[in-house]
C-alpha cells in the first residue's frame, strides 16, 4: 500500500494507545473538565477517580480524551506544579460556566469536538491517518491495524515509535468511538456519544463502513464554521468547493462528505443568512468566500 509521506511535524503530538483503551464515556468530558477548572491538580490526585467515579485508568484516558479534544492544556499559570492543567479558552467556550453547551446535551457541539480531535496539533494520529489517508470507505479491523503499521511506518521519522499492540488499541478504540450503540450495548455507560454522528455503520463480523453524504444531525453552521476553521489553517481568503471535500483535514475528509452535500450545505446557510459567505460559480467551479468571519464564530452560529 502507497502512503502518504508527511512533512509537517507541527502537526502531531508523537502519541499511540494514550487512552487506556476506553473512547470517550458519556459523562467522561464534562466531569473531567470542570473537575480540572475546580482544582488544576485534580490528575495528581490518587483519589481523582473516586470524587468523579471512575477507575484508576479510566482517569487516565478522561485526562488524555480532553486534551485531545483541545479542552484542557498543562498548566503555565504562576505557581502551577508539574501534572497541574488549566482549562482553554475553546473549552470555556464550549462547555465552561457561561459556555455554549454546559451540559453537552447538543449534538453540534459533538461534531466540533470530532473537528477539534483531528485539528493540528493532533494527537490522535491513529483517527487522522484513517478519515484523512485511509483509501477506502470500508474497513475491518485487521485491515485498519495494517493500515495505520504502513501509514506509520513510512512517516517513522516523523510520528515516532510505536508497536503493533498500541495500534491495534487505537483501531479498537476508533470504532468502539463510533459504532457503538444500545444495539450492541445494553449498559449505557458503555457507549460513545460520538456514535451519535453516524459517521461509521457496523456492519457485524468487524466489518465497518463510513457514512459518506449528509448527516441528519449535522448542521449548515457547523460546515460553515467548519470551512472557515480550515481556510484559516491554510491561510486562504477563497477555496474551492473541490477542496473542501478532499483536501487533508478539510470538511469533506472529517466528516465524510462529497463535495455535491458540501455545496448542498453552503448553499443552504447562504439562503438562511444571507450576506455572511459567497459562492462564486463563474468560472464554472464552486468558489467559497466568506464576507465577515466575526460573525462565523461558534458563539455566533450556536445562537442562530
Amino acid at each position: 500500500m502507497d502512503q502518504a509521506k508527511l512533512f509537517e511535524t507541527e502537526k502531531f503530538i508523537k502519541s499511540y494507545g494514550r487512552h487506556q483503551s476506553f473512547y470517550p464515556r458519556y459523562g467522561w468530558i464534562t466531569r473531567g473538565f470542570h473537575a480540572v477548572k475546580e482544582n488544576p491538580s485534580f490528575f495528581s490526585d490518587d483519589k481523582a477517580g473516586i470524587y468523579i467515579g471512575v477507575g484508576k485508568n479510566m482517569v487516565s484516558s478522561i485526562k488524555y480524551w480532553l486534551q485531545a479534544f483541545k479542552l484542557i492544556e498543562p498548566s503555565d499559570e504562576e505557581g502551577a506544579q508539574r501534572g497541574d492543567y488549566k482549562t482553554t479558552t475553546f473549552g470555556e467556550c464550549i462547555i465552561g460556566s457561561d459556555g455554549l453547551d454546559f451540559y453537552l446535551q447538543d449534538i453540534r457541539t459533538l461534531w466540533v469536538l470530532h473537528w477539534k480531535l483531528l485539528e493540528p496539533v493532533s494527537s490522535a494520529i491513529s483517527w487522522y491517518a484513517i478519515f484523512n489517508h485511509l483509501p477506502s470507505n470500508e474497513l475491518s479491523l485487521n485491515k485498519t491495524i495494517e493500515f495505520i503499521d504502513e501509514f506509520s511506518n513510512a512517516n517513522k521519522e516523523i510520528l515516532g515509535n510505536y508497536t503493533i499492540g498500541s495500534i491495534k488499541k487505537d483501531a479498537l478504540c476508533f470504532f468502539g468511538m463510533y459504532s457503538s450503540n444500545k444495539k450492541d450495548n445494553f449498559d449505557e455507560g458503555l457507549i460513545s456519544p460520538f456514535s451519535e454522528l453516524g459517521l461509521l455503520a457496523n456492519l457485524g463480523s468487524n466489518k465497518y463502513e463510513f457514512i459518506v453524504g449528509k448527516k441528519p444531525s449535522l448542521t449548515s453552521e457547523v460546515i460553515v464554521w467548519a470551512c472557515k476553521e480550515y481556510m484559516q489553517l491554510n491561510n486562504l481568503e477563497s477555496v474551492t468547493v473541490r477542496r473542501l471535500a478532499v483536501d487533508e483535514n478539510s470538511p469533506g475528509r472529517i466528516f465524510k462528505l462529497s463535495g455535491s452535500s458540501i455545496q448542498e450545505y453552503l448553499d443552504e446557510f447562504s439562503k438562511n443568512y444571507p450576506g455572511n459567505i459567497v459562492l462564486d460559480q463563474t468560472l464554472g467551479t464552486a468558489t467559497l468566500k466568506i464576507n465577515n468571519k466575526d460573525n462565523l464564530s461558534l458563539e455566533s452560529l450556536f445562537n442562530l
